[in-house]
């Protein structure tokens, strides 16, 4: 999902919440019961508890009661974390809520957890401590157990106690659920000398924080300060079309240390992205060097006319000599991960992960004079990079900048058919960290916005087709294709599977006679352009007097993707897109027309759509469609619109002209 460069900019001067408290170096060892941080008594089910479904949401197979967490800072550089969750089943359909999950690093402890089942008749069913497993997978571990007895009307109710010793991060807080939650809190607990950011994702539904003072048992006249972050009536996470990083969405609060004060000391943790940038330079160095020994694959000329055209050629050449020469194996664990190969080995090796070839281009620009530098991003279709957020491992992939001097080019060599200054849909993130760039003294230069592509998803067609008496046709196409619809043809080619991806995604229904592509290998983005000969052998469905024709042919909308009656989130595509298709029908002799099918216009902020079936003056009949959204993100008031068009676009695929055998 993209969002405007001034968005970003202004999620990153937004004022930080800082957390900070004047008070005593250490709590008191006992631990703080979960109970009390409760309004509902643990194993007592409340009168509430009694309904058979949920009043505000009576589709809901199950219900958060409650969700109450706690954290603890100290004593020491450490924190505990309490959970107390509660959650009613109304219907078998739900009973996978009955399974828990509490997953923690392995550098972390559980140590304990309570678990039971309320039945609807009172009775308590407890979680025995043997039905208690633990999973591992790498420094993941799980603590995985089930509910007995679990029934339509029954509460599930559990609680544990961690401990950690990672207070650099404290755990995040996730108010919302896949079923709708009624309650939702989180308390945090800070002993003096702490300080530490909160970065609150979706802040309408959360109030807080409030603060309050808890004396302190350990020291005499000594406080703790607390602060309350607290939801109600939550309603679910759940996965809608168009919504790339369904998580942006959700309800959460993270938590960074900021700095640590003691007496006179004051110890200063990573509080910007330079900070960040400059630590990861550190690492990066060294994977970076080159060798003298190194191929030479141009240079540019002491006088030339054009030194960014100079300069772009060579990108070029160094570009495909990574690309096509370095062979990709496998993934990166981490961006900073300490089995990155260096540049050298990658070079020798001619092998590396995809992190490891876009340090190798970054090394061999910079061999040949270029200036490039790595450019983290994050990939994950799950979140999107957060500029309040200073954390290394939001990220999970590196492209790169070059700078040609007045023009900027963001490259990634592990697109097979791609060429310097395309991006996949999949690095078309919103901002990334520049490291490495000599200017980066302030977090203006070290976030920056990635470039969209130059062009969107842009089709036009014009087909000329001959239609015969039994229904089969001849015909003519001329089309041009640029943007992304141009890479997956590229990728047709580069695969050889040419008249298969024309068949799947143009042409389902007919048998190429001819088949001739042109593009312009000095201008990727330069549209390319095909022209086909074709034979359709079943254009029109034929009765003994009549023709059924379809007259749409070209890149049928399959399906509308917000066809839903409600939306909760805004709609993102993958890029804007343009189509604009042409089809002129010569009808047979002895065939007359009598009635054609409606035209059709939508028009709004972002979108047009046009259609039309004409008869010319020779007899023709002319069937255009425009179909054009020129916007990657629309608000969720919008999905009116938007559904409507995408209904007329598959209503106008739908309509049928009908030609009639002339009776004399």
């Amino acid at each position: 999902m993209r969002v405007a460069k001034s968005w970003v900019q202004s999620q990153i001067n937004r004022t930080l919440l800082i957390i900070a408290l004047s008070a005593v170096t250490a709590l008191t060892p006992r631990h703080v019961s979960a109970q009390d941080a409760t309004f509902v008594p643990w194993g007592q089910l409340t009168p509430t508890e009694s309904r058979d479904r949920l009043h505000d949401d009576p589709t809901a197979g199950a219900v958060v009661v409650f969700d109450r967490g706690l954290i603890t800072v100290g004593p020491g550089f450490r924190f505990t974390y309490e959970r107390h969750r509660r959650v009613q089943i109304f219907r078998a359909d739900a009973y996978r809520f009955a399974n828990v999950e509490i997953p923690h690093h392995v550098s972390e402890r559980i140590v304990r957890i309570e678990a039971h089942t309320l039945t609807p008749d009172n009775r308590t069913v407890e979680v025995p401590l043997d039905k208690i497993r633990e999973t591992q997978v790498g420094d993941r571990v799980s603590s995985v157990f089930a509910f007995p007895e679990v029934s339509p009307k029954c509460v599930v109710e559990y609680r544990y106690w961690l401990s950690s010793d990672n207070f650099y991060f404290l755990r995040p807080w996730v108010f919302q659920n896949d079923i709708p939650t009624e309650y939702s809190e989180l308390s945090v607990r800070l002993p003096e000398g702490f300080e530490y950011e909160s970065v609150l994702n979706n802040t309408d539904f959360v109030r807080g924080p409030d603060t309050t003072y808890i004396p302190s048992l350990r020291y005499e006249g000594g406080k703790i300060r607390q602060f309350t972050w607290h939801a109600h009536a939550l309603p679910p996470i759940m996965a809608e079309p168009c919504v790339p990083s369904l998580m942006d969405y959700r309800v959460q609060i993270d938590f960074q240390i900021v700095r640590f004060r003691e007496k006179e000391k004051i110890w200063e943790f990573v509080d910007s992205w330079t900070d960040l940038a400059g630590q990861v330079r550190k690492v990066y160095r060294p994977l970076l060097r080159h060798e003298d020994t190194w191929p030479t694959l141009g240079k540019i000329p002491e006088a030339v006319p054009d030194v960014v055209r100079a300069r772009r050629a060579l990108l070029e050449r160094v570009y495909q000599f990574v690309r096509d020469s370095v062979v990709s194996s496998g993934e990166a664990s981490s961006v900073i991960a300490p089995e990155l190969l260096s540049a050298r080995a990658v070079m020798v090796q001619r092998r590396g992960n995809p992190i490891e070839k876009n340090l190798l281009l970054v090394s061999l620009l910079r061999y040949h004079g270029l200036a490039a530098y790595p450019v983290l991003i994050s990939r994950r279709d799950h979140l999107r990079f957060d500029g309040r957020d200073h954390r290394l491992d939001q990220f999970n992939h590196i492209l790169v900048m070059v700078d040609l001097g007045g023009d900027r080019v963001f490259c990634d060599v592990n697109v097979p058919v791609a060429w310097p200054g395309y991006l996949p849909p999949e690095d078309q993130v919103e901002a990334g960290i520049l490291i490495d760039f000599p200017h980066a003294d302030d977090d203006h230069n070290v976030v920056l916005e990635i470039p969209g592509p130059l062009v969107g998803n842009e089709v036009t067609g014009v087909a000329n087709i001959e239609l015969r008496a039994d229904g089969s046709a001849h015909g003519h196409l001329e089309a041009h294709v640029a943007g992304q619809a141009a890479y997956e043809l590229l990728r047709a080619l580069a695969d050889r599977d040419t008249l298969g991806y024309l068949h799947a995604q143009w042409l389902p229904e007919i048998s190429l006679v001819s088949f001739t592509i042109d593009r312009d290998p000095e201008n990727g983005w330069a549209p390319i352009k095909f022209a086909a000969e074709f034979e359709w052998p079943e254009a029109a469905t034929v009765d003994d007097s009549r023709l059924f024709l379809r007259p749409a042919m070209l890149r049928k909308l399959d399906n509308n993707p917000l066809m839903t009656s409600f939306r909760h989130y805004p709609i993102s595509f993958d890029s804007p897109w343009s189509e604009n298709c042409r089809i002129i029908w010569r009808l047979p002799e002895g065939f007359t027309l009598n009635d054609l099918p409606g035209s059709r216009e939508m028009l709004g902020d972002g979108f047009e759509f046009r259609a039309s079936i004409l008869r010319d003056d020779s007899g023709q009949v002319v069937a255009t469609r425009i179909w054009r959204v020129t916007h990657r993100d629309f608000p969720v008031v919008r999905f009116s619109e938007l559904r409507e068009l995408f209904s007329a676009v598959q209503l106008s695929q739908r309509g049928l002209m009908v030609l009639y055998r002339d009776s004399h």
